[in-house]
Formats: C-alpha cells, structure tokens, sequence
C-alpha cells in the first residue's frame, strides 16, 4: 500500500535527480580559452560594454561605419597609399598655406620676405615625392604614379603654379646665394633698401607732424617734406636704380612694390617732382621737330598753287605768230 510518505519521497527524489543532472551537464561543456577569458574580464568590469563600429566594405567600395547611434558613408580608398599618400597630404597642407600666405602679403607686396618658410616646404616635399625613393602601395615610384595618375595631372599643376608665382616675383634676389644655391637670408642691398624706405617714411611722418600713413594719401599737402625729405628720398632712388642695373629686369617684387608705391606718395599726394633744365630742353626740341613735317606739307601746298597759276597766265597771254612764218 502505497502512502502519502512514500509518495513525497519519490517526488523529492525525482527533483534532486533533475538538479544535479543539468550541473553535471554544464560542467562537462569546454568553453575556448579566449571566451573563457573575456567572461572573467567581463565579470570583473563594472564599466557597460560598448559595441565598437563595424567596417563593411560594399562591392562598389563604399566603406559604411555602423555605429549603435548612427550609419556614417565615407569615402572610397585611395588607389595611393602608405608613404606616398602621406607626402601627397603633406604637399596639399604646404600649397595651402602658400596661397594663403601670398594673398595675405600681396598689398603691399611683402611675398618674397614673409612666405619663403611656406614656399621652401612646398617644393622640398614635392622633390621628395618626385625624385625621392618614395614607393606607393604596389612599391611603384610615387612620381611615376602622379604623372600617370590622370591628363590634369593636379600635383604637378600645383607645384608650377607655387614655383611660377615665385619665379615671376624674383624673389631670389632678395637673397643671398652661395655655390649656385639661394640661402634664405636677405642680402646686404636687401637690408639697405628697407632700411632706406623705412627712414623716407619716417622722414615724411616727421614733416607732416604725425599725419602721414604709409600707403594712405595725405588729407593735406605739406610743402616742407619736399624740403625736409628730399635727399633721403634721392638716395633710396639711388639705391634702386643700383639694383636696376645688378638684376636687369628681375629686381625683388617687394623691392619694387615699395619703390613705387614710394615714388608715388612723393610725386602725386606731396607734388614733390619737379622738371629739370635738360626735360625742358628735350621737351622743346620734340615739339620743334614733330611740327617740321605739318611746316613742308603746307609751304608744299602754297607753293605749288602760286606757280601753277603764274604757268596759267604765261599760256593764255603769249602773242601770235609772225606772218614772216606763215607760209602760203
């Protein structure tokens, strides 16, 4: 006979054979070593885990970033990599900075003293990226892959564009030079002429008592700078027509820029020029010689009518013929 004791014993046997069963069984599962591992980090760390982002790379090679926040499009990679397209970075960020630079210097122009960092740079890392030993990720010369990249050709472009610009300029010549080489310091004339065009400044600011700024014309003409600042400004002159004939036709631009910009505050806003004996002479002798062709083409014309007329005259008054040469 079976009783309520024995029926609690069976049932409480039953649950106790569940129990163990099911540990034992997870016991003998082997989880790998790097799960095994990560749970334990996991267990320890308090902090909440992060799902980091997954690169995907599409068949028309468009990278998608999946983040849990949002879905970023970048764009596709470049066929040049490693140490070339590190170069080509840095060649951009040098062009950049030289453009800006010249615009900002270009009134007054000031390119050549205050952009040469920028300017040597740019065309040392294109060197190096043209004639250098720097390899693409094919190992193919980084030169030979620019050239051949496409007919537009921007890198080379750039750099003729950053060399033309400071070619145009001579901006070497404010320079001293060594063995064929342009050291960047500025040459002895170079100094001399800023100092020279500092001190015509200064002079002009003196004589006008305070009221003259560089590059701004006066309110009001101040006859005695003509007076106070003529032989300062005689020797800047001098000075450039110096470096006229050291650099024919290839002064420095800055050196240039200031010169005009100095001969025309002392000539337009003072009216400090003034003609010498010999411009008058010559001024005359041009305007004798210039009105000799229009004097000959008129006494030509008065002339030719007067004789024409007195030959007219002649025709119609000569007497007739003697009857000693008629002839019957």
């Amino acid at each position: 006979m079976v009783t309520i004791e024995s029926c609690y014993v069976c049932i409480y046997g039953v649950l106790m054979f569940t129990v163990f069963g099911i540990h034992s069984s997870v016991e003998n599962i082997s989880l790998p070593p790097d799960l095994i591992s990560v749970n334990s980090e996991l267990s320890q760390d308090p902090r909440p885990i992060v799902t980091e982002p997954v690169l995907i790379t599409s068949t028309d090679f468009k990278n998608i970033v999946r983040t849990d926040g949002f879905t970023r499009q970048t764009s596709p990679p470049s066929n040049i990599v490693s140490s070339c397209h590190a170069f080509m970075d840095e060649f951009s960020e040098a062009a950049a900075n030289f453009t800006k630079c010249a615009v900002h210097y270009a009134r007054p122009i000031k390119m050549c003293e205050q952009c040469y960092p920028v300017y040597q740079r740019a065309i040392a890392i294109y060197d190096i990226m043209m004639k250098g030993n720097v390899t693409d990720g094919d190992g193919v010369m980084c030169g030979e892959t620019i050239l051949n990249a496409d007919r537009v050709q921007i890198v080379v472009t750039t750099a003729m564009f950053i060399e033309t610009m400071w070619s145009n300029s001579s901006c070497d010549n404010c320079y001293m030079r060594g063995n064929d080489t342009v050291v960047y310091k500025l040459n002895d004339l170079t100094k001399k002429f800023k100092a020279l065009v500092e001190n015509t400044f200064e002079c002009f600011h003196n004589s006008t008592h305070g009221h003259f700024t560089p590059y701004q014309p006066p309110k009001e003409v101040n006859g005695s700078v003509c007076n106070d600042c003529r032989a300062i400004y005689q020797d800047l002159n001098d000075l450039y027509k110096n470096l006229e004939k050291e650099y024919p036709k290839h002064v420095c631009m800055d050196l240039v820029d200031s010169m005009n910009i100095t001969r025309l505050i002392w000539s337009r806003d003072f009216r400090c020029t003034r003609l010498h004996g010999n411009v008058a002479g010559v001024m005359v002798l041009s305007v004798f010689f210039c009105s000799l062709p229009f004097a000959f083409y008129i006494g030509s014309r008065v002339r030719g009518t007067a004789v024409q007329r007195k030959l007219l005259k002649r025709k119609y008054r000569q007497p007739p013929l003697s009857n000693k040469y008629i002839t019957k």
